[in-house]
């Protein structure tokens, strides 16, 4: 999936439309799996893309790969990153907290980026959507303030 990304798709992109093509100019983003997806094809093609928007990832997916990836490498330079969350995705709490897992889960990633060095709100935007469940109606609602976060008006 990465490799057509950023073989095929990012190509196709950038030689049919007016794009700024440079890193600087590109972002990645995706909910849920694409989430996943999203972050690790920004950690793994830092020279492609400097922004990326993960949205309700699925940090459990393949056991919290993706956690154990983000505290094993460092953060592409200069990288800006969403994360947010609705509060109402999942009730699974294991440990009994009275916060979800999938909540903790997201609070993890952001410590992560936060001890390598992602400062909010310059290179990183945490949300937290009170009440927002799991669904493309929850994501949409937030996409806006993700853009204009990754890719602020000059």
């Amino acid at each position: 999936y990465a490799d057509f990304i950023v073989n095929e798709l990012k190509p196709y992109i950038d030689s049919t439309y007016r794009t700024k093509p440079e890193r600087l100019h590109t972002g990645i983003m995706g909910s849920s799996l694409g989430g996943i997806a999203s972050l690790y094809i920004a950690w793994t093609h830092p020279d492609v893309f400097s922004r990326v928007g993960a949205m309700s990832t699925a940090y459990w997916w393949s056991n919290s790969q993706i956690l154990r990836m983000l505290e094993q490498t460092s953060p592409p330079p200069g990288v800006k990153v969403w994360l947010d969350m609705g509060t109402a995705e999942d009730s699974s709490d294991r440990n009994g907290d009275d916060v979800p897992d999938i909540i903790e889960q997201h609070r993890r990633a952001r410590n992560i980026l936060m001890d390598k060095g992602l400062s909010i709100p310059n290179r990183l935007k945490y949300v937290e959507d009170e009440g927002a469940v799991h669904n493309e109606r929850a994501w949409a609602a937030r996409v806006p303030r993700a853009v204009e976060f990754l890719f602020p008006a000059r």
